[in-house]
Parts: structure tokens; sequence; C-alpha cells
């Protein structure tokens, strides 16, 4: 019995060896260490960005909440309805309030009231004991208020927040559910953001940089007494694409409920996942210290663990 060669077609050679080639490539991609400079950018920047963001937002409902009752002073009887009320606001500065879609008798209780909407322009506006210093325009749609609760859809071009850290900017919409819980001299606000677009610039240090936020949903959780904050907590999920310092990044970002920040808005502790394309970078943060881990993911683990003090990790946070 004899057999008969029969040559491979040449064109399906070349196709079964450019899949290989590309399978190769793919493989070795996936494989290629992250270094621990990119990681450790990556990591501070998804711990802060998240967080400046939801203060932001979180001090323009605080500081509009506190602005609304001044109105009931500058509505006297007979004042047309719709125009604008010049206010000072509780830590200084002023700000202009224009009210819609409210009656007569709305528009002059000082409260929110649901399917109101308020235009609010700040100059270098503070909250009564807030840390954040508003410029810019805002307009609040009130969905929904109680005397403990509050939720609004917020629109902006224009927001400045003056954070401990440095200024962030915000353009886009979020809807922000806020609840207040008093008891003694103390209270813990809740403020939960969610947004399913938000652009953010950071400056901090003299250095910047710029993202959009997507499917943000984010948590702050913030414990006063007798007006001055006591502890500050996030926790959530969001997806963040932009350029930091040279970088560029594009990554989902989980933060454990519960981190906790100092009150220049960075980090003491918590745990954080960012997910990359191909690597995973985890951060824990505790007792000063910071531990970044990374996993490279498919195949043989290629990846690292390395820790630091928690001052030099600070030092990259954007």
């Amino acid at each position: 019995m004899s057999f008969r060669f029969k040559p491979i077609p040449t064109l399906f050679v070349s196709a079964i060896s450019a899949i290989l080639v590309v399978a190769c490539a793919n493989e070795t991609e996936v494989r290629v260490p992250l270094s621990v400079e990119s990681a450790t950018q990556y990591a501070a920047t998804a711990s802060v960005v998240g967080a400046d963001a939801s203060t932001a937002l979180d001090a323009t409902l605080s500081i509009a909440t506190q602005l609304v009752p001044g109105t009931t002073s500058k509505l006297p009887a007979g004042r047309p309805r719709g125009l604008a009320s010049n206010l000072g606001c509780p830590g200084g500065g002023t700000a202009t309030m224009t009210i819609a879609g409210a009656s007569a008798q709305e528009e002059s209780n000082g409260q929110f009231e649901a399917n109101e909407a308020y235009q609010i322009a700040f100059i270098d506006c503070r909250a009564a004991g807030g840390a954040a210093t508003l410029n810019g325009a805002v307009t609040l749609s009130v969905l929904d208020a109680t005397r403990s609760a509050t939720a609004v859809a917020l629109s902006t071009t224009t927001l400045k927040a003056g954070l401990p850290r440095g200024v962030v900017s915000l353009i886009g919409s979020a809807e922000l559910q806020r609840t207040v819980v008093t008891g003694g001299r103390g209270s813990q606000a809740t403020t939960r953001v969610t947004a399913s677009s938000l652009d953010i610039t950071t400056g901090v240090h003299g250095g910047s940089g710029s993202f959009t936020l997507s499917r943000v949903d984010l948590t702050r959780q913030t414990s006063t007494t007798t007006g001055a904050p006591q502890s500050v907590s996030f926790g959530g999920t969001l997806a963040l694409a932009g350029e930091v310092a040279g970088h560029s990044v594009d990554y989902n970002v989980a933060t454990q409920p519960g981190a906790t920040f100092d009150a220049n808005g960075l980090p003491i502790q918590g745990r954080w996942v960012i997910t990359l394309a191909h690597h995973v970078v985890k951060l824990a943060v505790a007792d000063g210290n910071v531990t970044i881990d990374i996993d490279a993911g498919n195949g043989p683990a290629v990846g690292s663990s390395f820790s630091q003090p928690l001052l030099a990790f600070v030092a990259d946070a954007s």
C-alpha cells in the first residue's frame, strides 16, 4: 500500500501562521509586566479621583440646602416670582439663586420641594464648617425631598470646587441622594452619587489630570460633631479614562465600602481594585503603609507585590 503526499496550499499555511503569530503576540502582550511606577500612579489616581468628585458634588448639594432657607427673607409679599435671590453663603462668599417650578407658597417656604428647579451661581461660596469653596453655576432639579433626605439631578458646565488637595472642575450631570441623621451633638450625612458620564479635571501641587468618569456609583459618608467633620469614608465603583502625569489611563475602580480619608482628602485606610485590560492592581492602605499587588491574569503569573510608606504614595495622588 502506498500513500501519496498532497501539498497544503500556500495560502492556507500563511493563514495558519498568521493566526499563530497573532496568538503569540496576544499572549506576549498579556504577560508583559506592569511597571512599579505605572502601577503606583494608577493606584494613586484611582484612590482619589472618585472621592474628589463625590466630595465636590456633596458640597454643592450641602451648600444649596443651607442657602434655600435664606430665600424666605428674600421674598417679601408681592415680590415677582422667579427673580434671583442674592444670598450670603454660610461659610463666606455669595450665591445667586433662581427658583422655577414652584408655587408662590413653595417658593417662599425656604425648603426643597419635589419638581422645583434651582439655578445657582456661586462666587467663592462655602458651607458652614465646610472645606470646599465653590465657583461656577449649577442647575438642581429636585426629585424628592423630606426633612432628612433630598434627591436631586444636578448638571453643570462651569462648577469648580476648591478642596484641600486642590481645585476640581466638573462638567456633566449626576444624581445625588443625600440623607442626614442627627443625634445629640453629632450627625451623619450619607450621599450617593450616580452618573453615566462626568468629566473631571484635578489640579494638585501644580500638576493636573483630566478624566471622564462613567458608570459612577459612589457613596460618601461624613460624621460630624458640633458641625466639625470627624471622619469621611467612601465606597463604590466607577470607570475612569483620561490622562495624568503623562500616563493614559483606562480602567475600572472598585472601592471597598468604608475606605477612610483624612482632612486633606487623602486615603488613610481601605482597599481598592483597579481592573485594566490585562492586569489587576490591588491597593491596600493601612497603618501608614501602602501595599500594591499586580496580577497579570492569564497563564503563569507575571506580577509582583511591593509596599511603601503612605507619605510616598500620596505624593503620586493627582
